[in-house]
C-alpha cells in the first residue's frame, strides 16, 4: 500500500502547479487498486453478466433485474483524493421559469457526449485519477465503460431525486456505481407496485445495477443527519443514442 504522507505531498505538489506530481502519483494508486483486485478475484471468474458471482455481493431486488452491492470493495480513504482532483462544476436546473441550483457538484467524463436534466456535458477524456477505478468495475462486472458521471454529496442537504439513467445514449445493461466518503441512504423504488428497497452506500462500496433501469429508478435523499461529503462515480456506457 503507498505511503500516505507521500500520496499526500504529490497531491499537494499537483494542486501547486507541479505536473511531474501526477505522472509520480498515478503509477503509486494504480499499482495498489491492482493488487487489491489480484487478491479479490483470485480462485476463479467473477464476470456477473457472464452467469459467475462475486465473493460477498448481495442481491437488493426481488425481480425486474439486479442491484447486487459488495460493501467491502475498495479501502476506505480515497475520498479526499477524488474530492480535490475531479473538476467539479455547480449545475442549475430550471424549474417554471425559475433558475435552482441542482444540489450537489457534478463532472463528467467520456468519449461522447452525455446530455440529462436539460444540460448537456462534452466529451472529454477520463483524468488518469480515474482509469484504475474503471478498470477495477469492469473487472467486477464483465462490462467495458466508456464514461463516468461524478456526483459530490457535500452534505446532508445534497440529494439526488427519484429517476432512471434511461437516457437514449446509455446502454441500460449495466451501471457500476462506487461510493466514497460518509455513508448515505440509498433508495430503489419499483414503478410498477411501489416497493421501495433501501440500503446504506458505505465507503467503498460498489452497486452493479443491471437491467433494472426499465422497472426500477433510484434516489438519494436528503437527511437531516449531520454528515460528511460523499462523492459517487457512476460508470457506464454511452454512446450516439445507444449505439453500444
Amino acid at each position: 500500500m503507498p505511503d500516505r504522507s507521500e500520496v499526500t505531498a504529490l497531491l499537494a505538489a499537483h494542486r501547486d502547479g507541479d505536473e511531474h506530481a501526477l505522472e509520480l502519483l498515478i503509477p503509486l494508486l494504480y499499482e495498489d487498486l491492482r493488487r487489491i483486485a489480484r487478491s479479490h478475484v483470485r480462485g476463479g471468474s467473477n464476470r456477473l453478466l457472464d452467469g459467475g458471482s462475486m465473493p460477498e455481493g448481495v442481491q437488493l431486488l426481488p425481480g425486474d433485474g439486479s442491484a447486487v452491492l459488495h460493501r467491502r470493495f475498495l479501502p476506505p480513504g480515497s475520498f479526499e483524493a477524488l474530492r480535490d482532483e475531479v473538476d467539479w462544476s455547480q449545475e442549475h436546473v430550471r424549474v417554471f421559469g425559475r433558475t435552482h441550483p441542482v444540489p450537489r457538484l457534478v463532472a463528467f467524463y467520456g468519449e461522447h457526449p452525455y446530455t440529462y436534466s436539460g444540460t448537456e456535458h462534452a466529451a472529454r477524456p477520463l483524468p488518469e485519477l480515474l482509469l484504475p477505478l474503471r478498470a477495477r468495475a469492469e473487472e467486477a462486472a464483465g462490462f467495458q465503460f466508456n464514461s463516468v458521471l461524478c456526483n459530490l454529496y457535500r452534505n446532508g442537504r445534497d440529494s439526488m431525486g427519484w429517476h432512471r439513467d434511461n437516457e437514449p445514449e446509455i446502454d441500460p445493461r449495466c451501471i457500476a456505481s462506487l461510493s466514497f466518503g460518509a455513508a448515505r441512504r440509498f433508495k430503489l423504488r419499483h414503478r410498477g407496485d411501489g416497493r421501495v428497497v433501501n440500503v446504506e452506500l458505505t465507503d467503498g462500496s460498489l452497486l452493479l445495477m443491471i437491467d433494472c433501469q426499465e422497472h426500477w429508478e433510484h434516489a438519494l435523499p436528503k437527511t437531516t443527519r449531520p454528515v460528511n461529503g460523499r462523492i459517487n462515480l457512476t460508470f457506464r456506457r454511452v454512446g450516439p443514442a445507444n449505439s453500444a
